[in-house]
């Protein structure tokens, strides 16, 4: 560590207090920045601080005095334009994340998990493999605590990491505090597909952002890619001599091959194959995660090690909850949880997982992208009728129109309210064999605090109006 002793921590949510937690226990000056007002911060932590003497700056982030710290930590959801950090970049103070951070902190080995889609299944069956191996681990990151909050206790454990496109943006290509730079041993990219549109300049830009955690690589590592991005790697000047691939068809030497009934793994150790016949999980995207795992999991462990714990997570893993996940089912309707679907990519997989006819239920806060694509499933029957809700109601609508029956709802106010009409007029809609899907394309934060609990109010709509119980307009 150098002589300058101040760290500004800005956004007050749970990375940011654990950030805070741990720059007091290694004795930093610490000022914690929030754009929200102080009595909205979590009143423990406001307790704490006081207690520790860190500063609490409320209700904007100031540029006066800035050059008394010699670290900025930014929280994912903050803003890389802001005049805050632009005045830190100004002054040559390193802007890094928490998860950049604390892994550079990190003394185990680090397998990294990033993509539009899937990578918190990816990131979840990673962690269960190594549970069934009874390898000592932790699930972090994008998902679950902040890996900072147990650096200090889990050493040389595997650290398990879902990684955003948020976090990586703010992964330095400089060490900082004197730490050595992060080195995964392993770095999978699931998918890229648009999304977040809003925050970047265009796709290649997003893309762009995922593919910068191949930088962080330990040397003599291979990248773990769908064999679908080789040839956008290549459009984005990334000429990887080597990767590890996975997918329905095969690329290079090594690699994961999804064939019917089981997984074959190439280039490793010979060939080796998994199979997939007590596999839970619906969709072809989902075996692409399994592939995925099991490439992550075998470039840290040899096939000796590896095999009982891959082949006892197929058998008992489940999908996380509000990813595809099924709720119930009511007068031959099957009701299908996917409000994780938060742009237009995980919308088509989630249609191309069911087989059945599907009232969508879709709607929220826009991310950019365009809803047209999506028709296609109208004009083929897939989907039979949509149902419209939140900010994007209209574009959404307007996608499917004369492709199939919309209904767009008028309430706004509020969530609950707003689901239990959705999913009334759905199951109207429904017949006998159909699907009542929630895969909304959009972000949720116009009617709801998360994607978690705009599915929580999805399930609940949809257990009290099988049950014939309802709140009412």
């Amino acid at each position: 560590m150098n002589d300058r002793r101040n760290i500004l921590i800005l956004g007050a949510g749970i990375s940011g207090q654990e950030t805070a937690r741990w720059a007091v226990r290694q004795g930093f000056g610490v000022k914690v920045s929030d754009i929200k007002p102080l009595e909205t911060w979590l009143q423990d932590f406001c307790a704490w601080c006081r207690e520790n003497a860190v500063e609490m700056e409320a209700g904007g982030h100031s540029i006066e005095e800035l050059e008394r710290f010699d670290l900025v930590v930014v929280s994912p959801g903050i803003d890389l334009n802001i005049d805050v950090i632009k005045a830190a970049k100004r002054g040559q103070i390193p802007v890094v994340g928490e998860l950049f951070l604390a892994a550079s902190l990190w003394q185990g080995p680090i397998l990294a998990i990033t993509g539009t889609n899937g990578k918190t299944t990816t990131t979840k069956l990673v962690g269960e493999i190594l549970q069934h191996m009874g390898v000592r681990h932790v699930v972090a990151g994008n998902i679950g605590s902040p890996l900072i909050s147990v650096v200090n206790e889990t050493k040389n454990a595997v650290a398990v990491l879902e990684v955003s496109s948020f976090q990586l943006d703010t992964f330095l290509n400089i060490p900082v505090l004197g730490l050595p730079m992060p080195r995964f041993h392993a770095f999978a990219i699931l998918n890229i597909a648009p999304d977040h549109l809003d925050r970047y300049a265009g796709f290649y830009e997003y893309a762009a952002s995922k593919a910068r955690g191949v930088n962080y690589l330990k040397p003599g590592a291979k990248p773990v890619v769908h064999g679908e991005l080789v040839l956008l790697f290549k459009e984005l000047g990334w000429n990887l001599s080597s990767y590890a691939t996975f997918g329905m068809s095969f690329v290079g030497e090594t690699g994961a091959l999804i064939k019917e009934g089981f997984i074959e793994v190439h280039g490793i150790s010979g060939i080796e194959r998994y199979d997939t016949g007590r596999w839970r999980l619906k969709g072809r995207h989902n075996l692409e995660n399994l592939a995925a795992a099991i490439l992550l999991v075998r470039t840290l462990y040899e096939q000796e090690q590896a095999r009982a714990g891959i082949e006892a997570a197929i058998a008992a893993f489940e999908p996380p909850a509000h990813r595809l996940q099924f709720v119930a089912e009511g007068g031959g309707v099957a009701f299908y949880d996917d409000s994780k679907a938060t742009n237009v990519a995980a919308v088509h997989t989630a249609l191309a997982a069911l087989d059945r006819p599907v009232i969508l239920i879709a709607g929220g806060r826009g991310k950019g992208e365009a809803y047209d694509s999506l028709r296609e499933w109208a004009q083929k029957g897939r989907v039979k009728a949509v149902v419209t809700m939140g900010e994007e109601s209209e574009a959404i609508a307007c996608s499917f129109s004369d492709a199939c029956p919309v209904h767009r709802l008028t309430e706004m106010t509020s969530g609950v309210l707003a689901m239990e009409q959705a999913v009334q007029k759905a199951i109207s809609l429904a017949n006998p064999g159909d699907v009542v899907l929630l895969a909304p394309a959009c972000a949720s934060f116009d009617l709801f605090s998360s994607y978690k609990e705009r599915g929580d109010v999805f399930q609940k709509a949809v257990k009290r109006l099988l049950a014939g119980v309802g709140h009412g307009a």
